[in-house]
């Protein structure tokens, strides 16, 4: 199974690993303008991943404001997603919402389990990569380190290395 999300083609090993969130009924019923959300959640034999994906960033060496908004989005999708699943996996919406998570989001052992961040840009140059890692840790910060969450979980990749990590052909 794949799933294509801004022009790159995401490799999911096994679909009962997969939570579209952002596809769900969870996310729909809850939807508003104001609530962003990643893509999906797919967990693999030791990670959570929360991907995003982006088909383009501004220049993170130009100060213009579009790049704060960008990383400030990005941080409100990673977060909100995580805030929903963990939400969803406790039972605090619906019977039906806990249900449309596949069995092993069900039964994630929550205490035990990594998650790891990752935003991934079509054709973005590798030299941008860092400012935006950087940035981006710095500005989720607080979120990690109240979860007990290693900035190190946070990547920012590109489509070449997205392809060579096996997050995409």
């Amino acid at each position: 199974m794949s799933v294509v999300e801004s022009g790159m083609t995401f490799i999911i090993k096994n679909e009962d690993n997969l939570f579209y969130i952002e596809k769900s009924q969870l996310y729909k019923g809850l939807s508003t303008n104001s609530i962003k959300i990643a893509e999906f959640l797919y967990i693999d034999d030791k990670t959570c991943y929360i991907i995003e994906a982006k088909s383009s960033s501004p220049n993170p060496n130009n100060s213009e404001e579009r790049f704060d908004e960008y990383i400030e989005e990005i941080k409100a999708k990673f977060i909100n997603a995580y805030s929903i699943y963990i939400a969803n996996r406790l039972q605090r919406h619906t019977q039906n919402d806990f249900n449309e998570m596949q069995k092993p989001f069900q039964n994630l052992n929550l205490k035990s389990q990594t998650f790891s961040f990752v935003l991934i840009i079509k054709e973005h140059k590798t030299d941008w990569l860092s400012p935006i890692s950087d940035s981006l840790k710095q500005r989720i910060k607080v979120f990690l380190k109240s979860w007990n969450i290693k900035d190190a979980d946070v990547k920012v990749l590109n489509e070449e290395i997205a392809r060579d990590k096996g997050f995409i052909i």
